[in-house]
């Protein structure tokens, strides 16, 4: 990833704040390097052809697509 991303320890109450985080859909990738994360976040790159398998739904998931933007925020 072009950008660093800021972590956290914790997710709101220990569950995934995906709902919160939808506006990022559309954004560049850049925009990650802006945002804070729970630590178990995960970002899928689809141009890495990455593995969106083995779900946990207090997991945040990023996935973003080849051109770079951020294409779905859901938990899992």
């Amino acid at each position: 990833m072009g950008s660093e991303m800021c972590i956290r320890d914790r997710t709101d109450d220990g569950q995934c704040i995906a709902r919160n985080l939808s506006f990022l859909v559309g954004q560049p990738e850049s925009a990650l390097g802006a945002m804070e994360y729970p630590a178990n976040t995960r970002i899928i790159f689809l141009d890495r052809n990455e593995s969106i398998e083995n779900t946990n739904p207090k997991r945040l998931s990023i996935i973003v697509g080849s051109q770079k933007k951020i294409v779905s925020v859901y938990c899992g």
